[in-house]
């Protein structure tokens, strides 16, 4: 009697070390999509008015950039239980999964998700978004807490159609040698009319870096500034009327 007793925690052992495995990395914080942007508030000679003190034009140079996260999220409602529980758990489209890790089955890796309904189970997502039919368990044990047997069972979800995404975050950011800018109509005198230009660097897109005022003659109907080849039509101390003709931009 003494003697089965002590096997048996002995080949529970064995069998848990045996198993013993932790989930692999995944990169889960990286650049999907990088798209250059150019953003003009106006039209090649397109006719447009300003106000005094108001954007004549402004033209904004960035990078959107997404970029992927530690969460996904499924494409609809599902319901999910195990064989071995007639529990059943019900997930809604919006309800976010954390990903822990991969895990590999026959050569082929999975990406293992959790949420806060599944305890200790993970889902296992295969590249096309779809489920996996096996699920991780991961149980801990001894007295290092880093230390984890991955069991895994069979389940059942439903719909079959489920997907699952990566959540994305979208930001905008400058790179060197795009300059965010804009024109403002500031009002006439006599001779004159005069024009404000702000530029905009990548740190600070809410407070100009660099301002210039600019005198222009009333006697002219056509300006350039820098790349910007404007038609002045009419102005007077209330706005101005103008169309862009050139701006050597994509």
């Amino acid at each position: 009697m003494i003697k089965k007793y002590i096997l048996v925690p002995i080949f529970i052992l064995i069998v848990f070390s045996g198993c013993a495995k932790r989930f692999g990395y995944v990169n889960t914080y990286h650049v999907i999509e990088e798209e250059s942007i150019v953003y003009k508030n106006y039209e090649l000679n397109k006719k447009q008015s300003s106000y005094v003190g108001a954007t004549m034009i402004r033209v904004n140079n960035y990078n959107k950039i997404t970029k992927s996260s530690n969460l996904m999220k499924p494409t609809e409602d599902f319901t999910f239980n195990t064989n071995s529980s007639n529990n059943q758990i019900r997930f809604f489209k919006d309800d976010l999964f954390t990903i822990s890790g991969s895990w590999k089955i026959d050569n082929i890796t999975y990406t293992a998700i959790t949420n806060r309904k599944l305890d200790s189970k993970h889902l296992l997502i295969k590249e096309n978004g779809s489920i996996h039919n096996k699920i991780a368990n991961v149980i801990k044990y001894g007295m290092n807490a880093g230390s984890a047997v991955t069991v895994l069972y069979t389940y059942e979800h439903k719909p079959k159609s489920v997907r699952f995404k990566t959540v994305t975050s979208t930001s905008n950011e400058m790179s060197k040698g795009q300059i965010n800018y804009e024109l403002i109509y500031t009002g006439l005198n006599k001779d004159s009319f005069m024009l404000t230009y702000r530029e905009y660097t990548k740190d600070d897109l809410a407070r100009p870096s660099f301002f210039q005022n600019l005198t222009y003659s009333k006697n002219k109907n056509q300006i350039r500034f820098r790349n910007l080849l404007i038609k002045i039509h009419s102005l007077d101390n209330e706005k101005i009327v103008f169309s862009v003709l050139e701006d050597n931009l994509i």
